[in-house]
C-alpha cells in the first residue's frame, strides 16, 4: 500500500511540475535569460515533451487524462494551451464533422443493427427467469 501511495504521489508532483512547465515552454517571451532558459526544450519533462508533441496533431481530450489522480484535468490544459494560442491540427478532426452522409449512414448502421439485436435476443424477463433457472454458465 506504502508503495503505490508513493507511486501516486511521485506521478502528482510529475503532473505539477509539467502543468507548471507548460506555461514557459509554449510562451513566447524571450526578452530575459530567466524566459530564455525556462524555455530551453532540453528543461521540459519527456512526458510533457510527448503530450504537446501529440496536442500539435489534434487536440487534447478527456482520455489523454487516464489517471483519476492527476492534479489538473482537460480543462485546466485547454485554458492554458489555447488561451495561449497554441496550435493544434484540426484538419484531421474537422474533416469527421464535415462528412454527414458517413456519418448518415454509420447511424442508419447502428439502427439497423439494433432492430436486428431486438427481433433475436431475448426479453429481459425471459433471460432472468433462464438465468435464475439455470444459472449465467447456460444462458
Amino acid at each position: 500500500m506504502a508503495n503505490r501511495l508513493t507511486n501516486i504521489h511521485t506521478m502528482r508532483m510529475e503532473r505539477r511540475v509539467e502543468f507548471i512547465k507548460l506555461h514557459y515552454c509554449i510562451s513566447n517571451r524571450r526578452d530575459t535569460e530567466y524566459w530564455v532558459d525556462s524555455c530551453d526544450p532540453t528543461t521540459i519533462p519527456e512526458n510533457l515533451k510527448k503530450r504537446l508533441s501529440f496536442w500539435h496533431r489534434q487536440p487534447p481530450t478527456k482520455y489523454d487524462f487516464d489517471n483519476a489522480w492527476e492534479p489538473f484535468n482537460l480543462d485546466s490544459y485547454l485554458y492554458v494551451l489555447y488561451g495561449m494560442n497554441y496550435q493544434s491540427d484540426l484538419s484531421t478532426i474537422s474533416a469527421k464533422y464535415t462528412e454527414r452522409d458517413k456519418a448518415e449512414k454509420m447511424f442508419s448502421a447502428i439502427d439497423s443493427d439494433s432492430r436486428v439485436l431486438i427481433e433475436k435476443l431475448p426479453k429481459q424477463r425471459e433471460l432472468v427467469a433462464k438465468v435464475l433457472k439455470y444459472g449465467f454458465s447456460k444462458v
